[in-house]
């Protein structure tokens, strides 16, 4: 029998590849590294702030993703706990995966590498970082519940571990392992070692697991969802895999497709028979996210990306259930050299994508060192790079004062008279412009000290910048100007 740390030594090598790129961005990563630094500031018992406005961190929890991206941060700031955080999402549900084919498919244990091209995909370009180590949780903790129904005792502290672990991650996994529980014992019942009550009790566990996430898809939406995606191209498309530029890695994304086919159906015309047939459990439960996300289609659901999620979702399962039944031969490793071959390519692509983001991110470090100590800046965009679009998170991260920005919900606490009279000043309406004009007029209530425009200076303004402008011009100087950052003091 094969000894699978060599599979997990090539999963790892893949995991851990990020760390080599030139540059790191997603989307939502600079909101989960700010997280970790309120976080840190509240449990030392301060805030961020400036001329009596402080960081409302009321609403700060820990998170599973402060663990990861807190010690980073102190130790190599912001950026490098972003690239810590995308290198564990995917290295965990690697690790899931592994270790669900070391135990069900022990004859092939490189089969894990079938995982390779759906655990670096859309979701992680996204930055759902709960959402990956909520999955790859629920799979470890699906494992090993698996492992001690079939006669290991002390598997039943590994799989609570690791579902309160899953719990905490996301939401959502506490769905997802009640399912999968829940169509394992239901098989169960078909054998003669079958026992009712273990049905009773994964059903109660869907039925306890499915109320939140179904209730908040079926509530009414606050926003419009940003996009619309028809789901049958984003099944067609492959849209789960897509980095960042579809046109570029359509011929990747059509290989990634075929190889994923023939290794299907090798495993299906003589596969190895996984025990009480978990491949049928994760094929059943991948129908059934299919569904989700090609019939689901409300604005809440489009507001939490729940179709994308489900589809994602759908693939890993398939694809993890094939690794479960893919024989040990020379045409399926030939395959899965082939598929590694394929995700290098696809890495190196992601990489060069992601690398000129550094210049940004060169740009808003030079900012933050030119900002005086406790200052507040107000933040407006330039352009339509959704990868920018939380850019003032970073800046945030970097700065010790205060930064309004519309995206993201960075804003200040209640209680002190400024914070009172700022609120009047906005109204709720941060890009009228108004508030900003009052303050050229009364220099005594100038609580913001600069504003600054990100985003490259040869795209469009947004809608705060375009107010703030005639203000701009007719009050403020131009201190520091990069390609990606534009610095306005007062005058």
């Amino acid at each position: 029998m094969p000894r699978p740390w060599p599979a997990l030594a090539l999963l790892l090598a893949f995991a851990t590849a990020p760390l080599a790129f030139r540059h790191v961005r997603t989307l939502d990563g600079p909101l989960h590294v700010l997280h970790a630094d309120h976080l840190a500031h509240r449990l030392a018992g301060d805030a961020p702030g400036g001329h009596g406005l402080l960081v409302d961190l009321s609403r700060t929890r820990p998170r599973a993703t402060d663990l990861i991206a807190l010690p980073v941060l102190r130790l190599a700031g912001p950026f490098a706990a972003q690239r810590a955080l995308v290198v564990v999402a995917v290295g965990l549900v690697l690790l899931a995966a592994w270790s669900a084919v070391r135990r069900m498919n022990p004859a092939n244990p490189w089969a894990a590498l079938l995982v390779l091209p759906v655990a670096t995909g859309q979701l992680l370009v996204h930055g759902f970082f709960g959402f990956l180590l909520g999955t790859a949780c629920a799979l470890l903790a699906w494992d090993r519940w698996c492992a001690w129904r079939e006669g290991h005792p002390r598997r039943w502290m590994a799989a609570l571990g690791f579902a309160l672990a899953a719990t905490w991650c996301h939401r959502s996994a506490p769905l997802l392992l009640g399912l999968l529980v829940t169509l394992s014992e239901g098989l169960r019942q078909r054998g003669p070692s079958g026992r009712r009550g273990w049905w009773a009790l994964g059903l109660g566990a869907l039925l306890a697991c499915a109320a939140m996430p179904v209730w908040q898809a079926l509530q009414r939406a606050p926003l419009e969802p940003a996009r619309t995606v028809d789901p049958w191209a984003a099944v067609l498309g492959l849209h789960p895999l897509v980095l960042l530029d579809a046109e570029a890695e359509r011929p990747l994304l059509l290989a990634t497709a075929a190889l994923l086919l023939a290794l299907w159906a090798i495993a299906l015309r003589s596969g190895t028979s996984a025990a009480h047939r978990d491949h049928i459990v994760l094929w059943g439960l991948a129908g059934l996210m299919l569904a989700v996300a090609l019939f689901v289609r409300t604005r809440m659901a489009g507001l939490l990306y729940l179709p994308d999620r489900a589809l994602w979702l759908a693939l890993l399962l398939v694809s993890l259930g094939v690794a479960l039944r893919l024989p040990a031969r020379r045409i399926g490793f030939v395959l899965l050299v082939a598929l590694c071959l394929v995700h290098t390519a696809r890495l190196l692509l992601l990489e060069r994508r992601w690398a000129p983001y550094a210049a940004a991110q060169n740009d808003l470090e030079a900012v933050a060192k030119a900002l005086p100590p406790n200052s507040v800046v107000a933040v407006a965009h330039r352009g339509t790079d959704w990868l920018l679009h939380n850019a003032a998170a970073d800046l945030c991260t970097l700065h010790d004062g205060l930064v309004l920005a519309g995206r993201g919900g960075h804003w200040y606490a209640r209680g002190t008279p400024q914070a009172e009279r700022m609120r009047v000043l906005l109204a709720g309406r941060m890009c009228d412009g108004y508030w900003l004009r009052h303050m050229a007029r009364t220099p005594p209530e100038r609580f913001v000290d600069a504003v600054l425009v990100l985003g490259p200076d040869t795209a469009a303004h947004d809608a705060c910048a375009r107010a703030w402008v005639p203000t701009i011009r007719m009050a403020m100087d131009t201190v520091l100007h990069r390609p990606n950052a534009v610095l306005h003091p007062w005058r």
